[in-house]
């Protein structure tokens, strides 16, 4: 991450409170169905890749986890916002993540997800389940 980046995420986190960033989600509902649709045990390892201050990892210890090299990955979709905290989002439908990742990922499923912001907007979001060949 670029120190301009850097300063700029921790200029966000400090100046606001969590519940007012645009991210911001009182419960992780999509990320635990998906995650309770992959089958995995309680012994499984999770990666929230650029959480940020998500509650995912608060809501872990109550689901069932095993490991079976299965990747979730929420995006903006091709109709999100074009910024997100003054920077510019990279937006991707099923199919342009899918050719992101390669032919070593499967795409499982995806699912649609309106996200209200703290402000009253609305974006739209995509959260996809991806098994690694």
């Amino acid at each position: 991450m670029t120190d301009v980046r850097k300063a700029h995420w921790e200029r966000v986190y400090r100046d606001n409170r969590l519940e007012a960033v645009s991210w911001h989600q009182a419960s992780p509902t999509l990320s635990l169905e998906l995650i309770a649709a992959s089958g995995l045990g309680t012994d499984a390892r999770v990666l929230d890749v650029g959480g940020g201050a998500c509650r995912l990892v608060d809501a872990l210890p109550d689901r069932h986890l095993s490991p079976q090299g299965q990747v979730i990955i929420a995006a903006f979709a091709p109709d999100g916002p074009d910024r997100c905290s003054n920077l510019p989002v990279v937006r991707y439908s099923a199919e342009t993540l899918a050719e992101t990742l390669g032919e070593k990922f499967r795409l499982f499923e995806t699912r649609a997800e309106r996200h209200r912001t703290p402000s009253g907007a609305s974006q739209s979001f995509l959260y996809h389940r991806f098994c690694r060949r």
